[in-house]
């Protein structure tokens, strides 16, 4: 290993899938985006802001799926803590 650090860049790539093929979690970067980044992009980036037109009520699956993103953004930083107590 080269001693600098890992960064696996990916919506699914958990700290914990990509630890076991590293010698030292504490070389990862793990990126989170903040609640405020996650909403700039919703704002800023059609792709980000569509939900798509077969949903019955657009604005409640956009607030789920920011809701989902932010459990999921918990979730990863709880995880990349664990890994580097």
């Amino acid at each position: 290993m080269s001693g600098r650090p890992i960064i696996a860049e990916g919506w699914g790539l958990r700290p914990q899938l990509v630890a076991p093929v590293i010698d030292s979690p504490r070389r990862m970067v793990v990126m989170v985006p903040t609640p405020e980044f996650r909403d700039h992009q919703v704002r800023e980036l059609p792709r980000a802001g569509a939900i798509g037109a077969r949903v019955s009520d657009p604005a409640r699956a956009q607030r789920n799926r920011l809701a989902r993103d932010r459990i999921l953004a918990d979730e990863v930083a709880a995880h990349f803590a664990e890994l580097v107590e």
